[in-house]
């Protein structure tokens, strides 16, 4: 599998080719699909799924960030637009888990029939892109949002298979994994996945 599939269809038909199946796809973001609250649209995101669906390529939909711009617990100056600050406010929690529920809900039900397995939030506490331990996230905290997101995808399309995991497997990585399996994740994923980057540690 790739993570993005190619945006050039000559090559994503070439990759497919060389024994590429799956795409880890990366535009279901919560602020694309639902830009102002209670307004979805995926006119965007279809014409992105599509493009794997005509190649006949299984598409795993990550669910990138826990946040929104409207529904956010960062502490963020409004007035700071640079790339870190716009990421730091979907980085972290949404203040409201209801509405939280209601786009995995939204997007699940939407491409039920293209995505059969979503994973839940890139590289989480580990990195900046998701509830990130440097401002105080913890392993419980992704164990929380985790359940949320398995029962609403669980809820929304019974033959999905969800995904949690973390960046690598280096030592501070395991004792994230040792926290959220004490508090019951393994019974709430269908699979753990793990980023190993050969420049960090083997395969």
């Amino acid at each position: 599998g790739i993570n993005h599939g190619y945006g050039r269809p000559h090559i994503l038909s070439l990759a497919k080719r060389g024994g590429i199946s799956w795409v880890r796809d990366w535009s279901l973001k919560w602020h694309d699909v639902e830009p102002e609250e209670g307004r979805f649209d995926f006119s965007r995101t279809d014409v992105e799924i599509s493009r794997m669906s005509r190649q006949s390529m299984p598409v795993l939909g990550l669910l990138p960030f826990p946040s929104t711009p409207w529904s956010t617990a960062a502490k963020v100056s409004t007035d700071d637009r640079s790339y870190d600050a716009r990421r730091a406010k979907v980085a972290a929690a949404p203040r409201d888990p209801d509405a939280f529920c209601r786009y995995v809900r939204q997007t699940v039900m939407h491409y039920s029939k293209q995505i059969s397995a979503w994973q839940i939030f890139n590289e989480p506490l580990t990195t900046s892109y998701s509830l990130p331990r440097r401002d105080g996230y913890t392993s419980s905290d992704y164990a929380y949002w985790a359940r949320q997101a398995w029962e609403t995808v669980k809820a929304a399309d019974p033959t999905a298979e969800v995904l949690i995991g973390f960046a690598g497997l280096t030592g501070n990585i395991l004792s994230e994994f040792e926290g959220i399996f004490k508090e019951g994740a393994l019974d709430r994923c269908d699979a753990v996945t793990v980023h190993c980057y050969p420049r960090v540690i083997p395969p």
